[in-house]
């Protein structure tokens, strides 16, 4: 039961971590373009 929940934890950190890198990626080329 922890073994599932231990990957459950990390498939939604991962799906995290995905999206918070796409906004971030996606604010710097028009940070660095209002430059």
């Amino acid at each position: 039961m922890s073994l599932l929940t231990l990957t459950a934890l990390e498939i939604v950190l991962g799906i995290d971590n995905l999206v918070f890198i796409s906004i971030m990626s996606n604010r710097l080329p028009a940070h660095q373009q209002s430059n």
